[in-house]
């Protein structure tokens, strides 16, 4: 029996889309190069190279240390990243097509100042001000921070000084801090350089940055006159992206002055900068939008090439949609307009999507509404 004509149309169009997706965009960091180490508090230039085959490139990605800072919506894909704190950064972009696309490129790290393989902190040495610290005070406390550049607790001069003029209605009542992030099963140690005039009772801390606030470590830690403190070991246990790394320095007036804080992650590798894919799971993501109305976009991502197929099926379990073909490695995305495989459009209601490779299975569920 024949085929109708536009059943092998939608057929070829599959796999034309299919052959595409993943292929029809690269893009790579080529300004900073792999493990390039800038000056303290510098600029880093940044030149992102993409280019789109049979398709327009809709814009670039530019991911910090796993967080969006920037996209780029026009050539030359060229920015500045300005007066940067020490510390250790990895870059990468993504880029994305008009057709919905995407490709990411490998990991850039980059060394700013004379941080070491592994330290967390960022601006550690304080010779880039303050950011990212921040003073915090509570419960009627009062403190300022300083940065001093002739303080002359370690070689490099600059350092941090805090004065308390009212220690408040507790103790915890003064924090120094910086956002930090917790893998579990990593061992972090901690040290750090300080002085007082006297003797005072201080603690290290790592705590939820949200509700209830509650202490991951702590470490107490008795600061007399000039000193190397540490390093103090902790294991984690947990995930927890969202957190602080403080110094609690309140309880009384006496002022206190840190420096060379570092938190080296034991546990810490470099990133590679050989060519890669930049994904490397079988992953199915939720359609977008959803519920959908004439259309819908299917993510989903191959660790390796392979033979794929993508079914869509109706609440009875009856085939939809099919696709099957072979695709490389990488990110993909799957457009149903829906209609089933005979151009006909289908009726409002529950489908089930349905990726499969290789013997493994996801599925997912989706409700169009017309």
């Amino acid at each position: 029996m024949r085929r109708p004509l536009l059943f092998s149309s939608l057929l070829a169009m599959f796999f034309i889309a299919a052959e595409l997706s993943g292929q029809a965009v690269t893009v790579r960091i080529a300004s900073p190069v792999h493990k390039a180490r800038y000056a303290s508090c510098s600029d880093i230039p940044f030149v992102i190279e993409a280019q789109a085959t049979g398709t327009t490139l809709s814009k670039i990605e530019i991911y910090e240390n796993g967080a969006r800072i920037r996209n780029l919506t026009k050539a030359p894909y060229e920015f500045n990243r300005t007066a940067l704190p020490d510390g250790l950064y990895r870059y990468a972009a993504r880029a994305i097509s008009a057709a919905g696309d995407t490709m990411t490129s490998d990991t850039v790290l980059v060394y700013m100042g004379n941080v070491r393989d592994g330290n967390m902190i960022f601006n550690g040495d304080f010779n880039c001000g303050t950011a990212p610290w921040r003073l915090d005070y509570y419960v009627n406390a009062l403190a300022t921070f300083t940065v001093l550049p002739d303080l002359g607790l370690t070689p490099d001069s600059a350092g941090a000084y805090i004065e308390i003029q009212n220690i408040g209605d507790a103790v915890w009542a003064v924090q120094l801090m910086q956002p930090f992030k917790l893998q579990k099963g990593h061992t972090y140690e901690i040290s750090f350089t300080a002085e007082t005039s006297e003797p005072k009772d201080i603690s290290v801390d790592i705590s939820m940055d949200y509700d209830p606030y509650a202490q991951h470590w702590t470490q107490p830690v008795t600061v007399s006159q000039w000193g190397v403190y540490g390093p103090y070991t902790f294991v984690c246990e947990v995930d927890d992206p969202k957190t602080m790394f403080k110094f609690v320095v309140g309880g009384n007036k006496i002022p206190i002055a840190i420096d060379a804080v570092e938190v080296i992650d034991r546990m810490w590798t470099d990133v590679k900068s050989d060519r890669t894919p930049a994904v490397r799971t079988f992953d199915l993501a939720s359609n977008f939008p959803n519920p959908f109305n004439p259309e819908t976009t299917i993510p989903y991502s191959l660790g390796r090439g392979g033979r794929v197929r993508l079914g869509i099926y109706n609440s009875l379990g009856e085939t939809v949609s099919l696709f099957e073909g072979t695709q490389p490695a990488g990110s993909h995305f799957f457009k149903w307009n829906g209609l089933d495989s005979r151009g006909v459009p289908v009726r409002s209601g529950l489908y089930i999507y349905r990726l499969e490779m290789d013997g493994r299975m996801l599925s997912g569920k989706m409700m169009l509404v017309r």
